[in-house]
């Protein structure tokens, strides 16, 4: 680059120093700002002693005076010269002047430690916080340049400062897996292992939730709470350790004292939930073996059973069943039976009914297992709940809808066989409208129902409690030629 041309002739040739200087101080005091910024973060020591020499209270500048131009705006004012050449290389992004970055801030960003200690030598403020509170040594920490940090700390910067955020070097150098950067933290006695951040969450939780393993070890080993939860989700380490599958470190997390039985605050799950809606049959081991509750319920009223069956997970519903989960009545009535027989396991259900789980228990408003394979039109869950022994004639409590009026709804021809076969009646009634399976055909325009059912003897002139009848509805709402 033209810059780094420019900064070895002056590291090699004195006359050219002499020159650069006279030409940089003939343009104006914005340009050499940029300079200043661009010499900072590139590590240009020579260009930046040149800049400074004359000038050096601009080390502690915040470049507010910059008035936000970029090098495009500049390049146009000084058009037809040679500095466009320099200027063609500047970034054209907006100069952070919002944000008060100083060249201390930029070279701790951009990992020029020479630069850094000349900085601080020319009497830089070596704590100086932009407007979001970032000092020199957060951004080193956050970019992980270690050689900045170890300038920085050696050079007496306050290792617990935080942010507006209330963000500190160990949040955001556990966050971006800078083992080696929290190791010198922690070396230098930060002792805001706790401290939170707006979010609720300390530097385990960061370390937890980006999966870095070795910055946790280092955490737990300085005494890192293994208890205590983040306050946005109230989710513990071992909550964020199961969501990232990071089955040593919830292995190391409980050994420590994690409460295994700790629920989030938004959903109210437990670290067992999370291992099953994962399918991660290992952690589900885990967590049973160090004493989870199999049968705990989140704020829906959800057991990690519920989980598993409505992901079709055999192993690790047979894990729970292991360690003692119901098979009965949770979540509105609703058993694992109902879960199964809904998503359309055959395994699942295959595997509650030989544990003597009823094929007829219902649910709220008397919603059977036969009923729900009906709804989501699960053929072959039909034919094995009616090989098992569910009974066609169970409908809802409220309305006595059945399984007939759902076959028909859905416009599935072999459903309607398999229940009349079974005895259901091809006239039975819905008892809050008054509605056959006939009238549900024809509602939702199931034409090969409606002619099924008419073929196994449903009745046309059956009225609805206010008169319809099928041809009724038929002829009105949906003008069928073909009826």
């Amino acid at each position: 680059s033209i810059l780094g041309i420019v900064e070895h002739s002056l590291t090699s040739d004195s006359e050219c120093f002499l020159k650069v200087k006279e030409f940089v101080y003939e343009q104006a005091g914005d340009f050499r700002d940029i300079l200043l910024i661009k010499a900072s973060e590139s590590g240009y020591l020579h260009l930046l002693r040149l800049v400074t020499d004359e000038n050096p209270d601009k080390i502690n500048a915040s470049f507010n005076e910059i008035q936000g131009k970029t090098a495009l705006q500049m390049e146009e004012e000084y058009a037809g010269s040679a500095i466009t050449r320099i200027l063609n290389e500047l970034d054209n992004e907006r100069i952070l002047e919002s944000f008060r970055f100083s060249p201390l801030h930029r070279a701790a960003m951009k990992g020029s430690a020479q630069v850094v200690s000349f900085l601080l030598e020319g009497g830089a403020s070596i704590n100086d916080a932009t407007k979001l509170g970032e000092t020199p040594l957060f951004l080193a920490c956050a970019a992980g340049h270690l050689p900045v940090v170890q300038t920085l700390l050696a050079l007496g910067a306050n290792v617990n400062t935080a942010t507006a955020e209330s963000l500190t070097p160990l949040h955001v150098a556990s966050k971006n897996g800078h083992a080696h950067v929290v190791r010198a933290l922690l070396n230098a006695n930060a002792t805001n292992l706790h401290v939170r951040s707006e979010r609720g969450e300390a530097p385990l939780h960061s370390a937890i939730a980006n999966g870095h393993t070795e910055i946790v070890l280092l955490l737990l080993k300085k005494g890192a709470n293994v208890t205590v939860a983040a306050t946005e989700r109230v989710w513990t380490p071992l909550h964020f350790a199961v969501q990232q599958n990071l089955l040593s470190i919830a292995e190391i997390l409980l050994e420590r004292g994690a409460p295994v039985h700790g629920v989030s605050r938004d959903r109210e799950e437990t670290a067992l939930h999370l291992a099953v809606a994962a399918e991660n049959l290992a952690m589900v081991q885990l967590l049973l073996g160090k004493g989870a509750d199999a049968d705990a319920l989140d704020r829906c009223g959800k057991t990690g059973l519920n989980y598993a069956v409505r992901s079709k997970s055999v192993e690790i519903v047979t894990t729970l069943l292991k360690y003692g989960a119901t098979l009965y009545e949770y979540d509105l009535g609703w058993t694992p039976l109902h879960e199964a027989a809904s998503v359309g396991s055959l395994e699942l259900v295959e595997l509650f009914l030989a544990q003597g789980v009823d094929v007829n228990r219902r649910a709220r408003h008397g919603l059977t297992p036969l009923m729900l394979a009906s709804f989501a039109r699960q053929t072959n869950m039909v034919k094995l709940l009616l090989d098992r022994g569910a009974n066609v004639n169970l409908g809802t409590y409220v309305d006595g809808y059945m399984p007939m009026h759902c076959a028909a709804q859905k416009n599935c021809p072999e459903m309607i066989r398999l229940f009349a076969k079974k005895g259901a009646d091809v006239n039975c009634l819905a008892k809050s409208m008054g509605y056959t399976p006939l009238h549900e055909a024809i509602r939702n325009k199931a034409v090969k129902a409606v002619h099924l059912l008419l073929s196994l003897g449903a009745d046309p002139d059956v009225g609805t409690m206010f008169g319809y009848t099928a041809l009724d509805m038929a002829r009105d709402y949906l003008q069928w030629d073909s009826l």
